[in-house]
């Protein structure tokens, strides 16, 4: 069973996250205050209490947010409940439309990103933070049909 609770910034101090994204991690503190900030931002646990994953929505525009996570290593034997529990925070968030900039060297959101419903929209070449090509991916409210 995962439970999504809201994030507070202690979180951000009990997760551990995948080596694909540790350089979101320098500055843990800024870090859980950006996510405070950005918009809703929930933290999942599975049943063992163990941190999974820290999602974030950033409203872009008013029916709009672009997607963020740090998913923590080794979460093989939750990611079927992770998936559930994430699209159906997804479904009823409110937002027609969500956004995720993935890097695509970073097998494990590539897999994931598919499984939560997203469609690929884009390659960005030189859009990442180092420069590195970024596909971006859409995932539209389930009420509505559109994809």
């Amino acid at each position: 069973m995962i439970a999504l609770t809201p994030f507070v910034v202690d979180d951000i101090f009990e997760i551990e996250v995948q080596p694909e994204q540790q350089g979101h991690m320098i500055d843990a503190h800024s870090t859980a205050q950006t996510l405070l900030q950005a918009g809703p931002t929930v933290t999942a646990r599975g049943g063992n209490g163990r941190i999974l994953m820290i999602g974030s929505l950033i409203p872009l525009f008013s029916n709009n947010a672009l997607v963020h996570a740090l998913l923590a290593r080794e979460i093989l034997h939750d990611m079927v409940a992770l998936t559930r529990a994430t699209r159906t925070w997804f479904d009823d968030c409110g937002f027609y439309r969500l956004t995720a900039w993935v890097d695509p060297s970073h097998s494990a959101a590539m897999r994931w990103i598919g499984l939560l419903g997203f469609k690929q929209e884009a390659v960005m070449p030189h859009f990442g933070d180092g420069g590195q090509t970024i596909i971006s991916f859409a995932r539209f409210a389930a009420t509505t049909g559109e994809e």
